[in-house]
């Protein structure tokens, strides 16, 4: 979900609070479900909380969301001079690919082989000189 830093704030904190009464409760609870009717406008979504989401992080303990500010857009202003801060709100462990990838391993390339090998040279060559001076 992409939109203003200050209502993802409040969105992120509720969808963390609806998962977690879900996943304690169950949706044979009234008060569980007096909440989701409340805040959820979509009431499918109420279905995919417990179908999902649920089962999704049954293990895990807490945060079920991850928020990543994109960039600033300054041709779009709420008030004079003040830039939007967009964020985007994600749901881990979804599907779908992630927004920020994961790095790259870098260690085969060429540099960081001969890299790799130099530095063990210099660290055999170095004991070899320490057990010179010990004896």
């Amino acid at each position: 979900i992409e939109g203003y830093i200050r209502t993802h704030d409040e969105t992120r904190q509720y969808a963390e609070r609806l998962i977690e009464l879900a996943k304690k409760y169950g949706d044979r609870h009234v008060g569980t479900m007096q909440l989701m009717d409340y805040w959820v406008n979509d009431k499918d979504l109420i279905h995919k909380v417990f179908k999902v989401f649920v089962p999704r992080y049954t293990n895990t303990i807490g945060p079920y969301t991850n928020s990543y500010r994109l960039p600033i857009k300054y041709g779009e202003f709420n008030y004079p001079n003040v830039p939007r801060q967009n964020i985007v709100l994600e749901m881990k462990d979804n599907p779908y690919p992630r927004i920020i990838p994961d790095p790259r391993n870098y260690s085969n390339i060429l540099t960081n082989v001969l890299l790799d090998q130099a530095r063990k040279e210099y660290r055999t060559e170095q004991n070899n000189r320490n057990e010179n001076k010990e004896k």
